[in-house]
């Protein structure tokens, strides 16, 4: 990579950032995808090694453009005012045409998208069925593990849940996740939180936790280890085993990038700006009204964005009636 795309891929921090410039940047483009093409390839010739059950790992290629276009072009069908620029989930939200196609239409998993065609004669996007009536009704989403009732060690064979409505909530890393929030007990108090970090996909601030107060030189080694941009939200093991602060700092991985912002980053104690408490921006945030002001402990910030998408102010800890009188007279 030449000396002058280095300099302007190093101001890039999450991966929002690196698209947006790469795609005002063809030159920073081409070379981000000369650079990685060696490190694909390697990686690409390990996992097709890999075998499970005896069948060889697949590996796919990429979308090219032209591809994601035509994709694109499809997606139109069922939202005409959609751009190619909106890919956050926060500004799909406002495409209500689109969100009941999902509804109606789609299954989305943490690992899986899937798409079946409806047979409604009233539905204006999808084409007539073509196979056998009887054929398309046994056609239903993959679904969902769940353990067996004989062996809960073991899941239960595709056939029988097959055609059944499952859930995700026997997924192995969501399970991992429900465990590491329990561990160590206590330890996910707003009084714990020691710093914070960016999620590198949504942009999102999380707080990292610690039962005790770090040392200086715990300090120095988890700012290098935040300023390797390698958290998103939700990641099961974002502190290597090795890493001398294992065990010592935690994170949420209970959290997605669809979850608000803890409110650990509220804290008094902390006097971090503030942020919309559903997205994290800092822009266009609503002033709130004196009742709630006086009639919450606590009222965390929205944007005029979310509160368009239906979202109204978060608050905790309703005060009581004597205590807003009290309050009322001292003012």
């Amino acid at each position: 990579m030449s000396g002058l795309s280095e300099q302007a891929f190093e101001k890039l921090k999450t991966l929002s950032e690196i698209r947006e410039g790469a795609n005002s940047n063809s030159h920073l483009k081409e070379e981000l995808i000369k650079s990685i093409k060696i490190t694909q390839e390697f990686l690409e010739n390990r996992t097709s090694r890999l075998s499970l059950h005896d069948l060889k790992f697949k590996i796919a290629s990429p979308a090219i453009e032209t591809e994601i276009d035509s994709l694109f072009e499809s997606i139109l069908t069922a939202e005409s005012q959609l751009t190619i620029n909106d890919t956050t989930l926060v500004e799909l939200r406002k495409f209500h045409k689109l969100k009941e196609f999902i509804d109606t239409h789609c299954q989305i998993r943490q690992y899986s998208f899937q798409i079946k065609k409806c047979n409604n004669s009233e539905c204006t996007i999808c084409l007539p069925v073509e196979l056998p009536i009887e054929v398309f009704d046994e056609l239903h989403f993959l679904p969902d593990p769940e353990p067996s009732i004989a062996d809960s060690n073991h899941y239960k064979d595709f056939s029988s849940i097959y055609g059944t409505q499952t859930s995700e909530n026997f997924r192995p890393s969501k399970a991992g996740q429900l465990e590491a929030d329990n561990l160590p007990q206590g330890i996910f108090n707003n009084n714990r939180v020691c710093e914070f970090i960016e999620c590198d996909f949504c942009g999102k601030i999380r707080c990292i936790y610690s039962m005790s107060a770090l040392k200086k030189e715990q300090i120095s080694t988890l700012q290098l280890k935040i300023n390797d941009n390698d958290f998103t939200c939700g990641i099961e093991e974002w502190m290597p085993p090795s890493h001398e602060l294992k065990g010592i700092v935690f994170i949420r991985q209970s959290l997605s990038c669809d979850s608000p912002i803890e409110s650990g980053y509220y804290s008094n104690r902390l006097k971090k700006p503030p942020i919309c408490y559903y997205c994290g921006k800092n822009n266009s945030l609503v002033e709130a009204t004196d009742d709630l002001l006086h009639g919450y402990q606590s009222v965390y910030p929205l944007c005029s964005n979310c509160q368009l998408l239906g979202h109204s102010f978060h608050t905790w800890g309703k005060k009581k009636v004597g205590e807003l009188t009290r309050k009322r007279k001292r003012e």
